[in-house]
């Protein structure tokens, strides 16, 4: 297949290792140019790992966390990033002028990530209309937009299922208790990760004042997620070529002269 390029688009330095980031490792590897724009400089972000709750570190949070965001791009092999700067945690970035905020508050109701969904939508939409920003350089149309980011059920069934099979405590217990499920499962498209998890696991860890290896979620083996769910979950919001989920691939439906969103 012709080498494509797939963006990621998030709101804060560690949402690209921990939403998508197995498959943006797969794409990357074989061949193909992967972008990731993040939103806001993570500044607001609390140290949410004791151990990197030291003198210093706080004081230069928003700079830590560019390194630590440079470090886990580079074990992904992103081929190339582009920060926004925009400031952390609540910051409404007013792309169109408007201020409007499109407030999908279903799972997770921060305000970055919503902002988030404005701009890659409105962006997907604009990309390629040669009169909305032409100083924006050549107008390219983007073939397919997904969110990213979906916990489904069968997911954290799976998952929880095959911790307690094997005697381990399961991070997904209380999710599983606490979370309506009562919508069916959004998700379209099924990427089969399971020899990228261990890249997963690494760039997320690269985030080390926000990530903590000994929390609950790191409890759970890459091996067991490669044996009972080895997939990240997509959802097709949007696609300008013929394709028929379930899919397999972001880039099902491609052909060689496709832009890919």
């Amino acid at each position: 297949m012709a080498k494509l390029h797939a963006m990621f688009v998030h709101a804060h330095p560690d949402d690209e290792s921990s939403k998508g980031a197995a498959t943006m490792a797969k794409l990357a590897d074989a061949g193909h140019r992967v972008s990731v724009v993040t939103l806001t400089d993570g500044s607001a972000g609390e140290i949410l790992n004791p151990k990197m709750d030291r003198p210093g570190v706080v004081e230069r949070l928003q700079q830590i966390r560019r390194e630590e965001l440079t470090r886990a791009l580079e074990i992904l092999g992103v081929t190339d990033h582009v920060w926004f700067g925009y400031r952390d945690s609540g910051f409404v970035a007013d792309f169109d002028g408007d201020g409007s905020v499109l407030a999908d508050e279903a799972f997770y109701p921060h305000p970055d990530h919503i902002r988030c969904h404005d701009v890659a939508a409105a962006a997907f939409d604009a990309a390629g209309d040669p009169q909305r920003y032409p100083a924006a350089g050549a107008p390219w149309t983007p073939s397919k937009l997904y969110y990213t980011g979906v916990m489904s059920r069968t997911r954290m069934l799976a998952l929880h299922q095959g911790c307690v099979e094997r005697g381990l405590d399961s991070p997904f217990a209380r999710w599983l208790e606490r979370l309506d499920f009562d919508e069916p499962d959004p998700s379209t498209t099924h990427v089969r990760v399971a020899d990228w998890l261990g890249r997963r696991r690494r760039a997320l860890l690269a985030h080390a004042t926000q990530i903590d290896p000994d929390g609950p979620w790191f409890k759970v083996p890459d091996e067991l997620i490669a044996e009972v769910y080895p997939y990240e979950d997509f959802t097709l919001a949007r696609s300008r070529v013929a394709t028929s989920p379930p899919e397999a691939s972001l880039l099902d439906g491609l052909a060689e002269t496709d832009a890919v969103a």
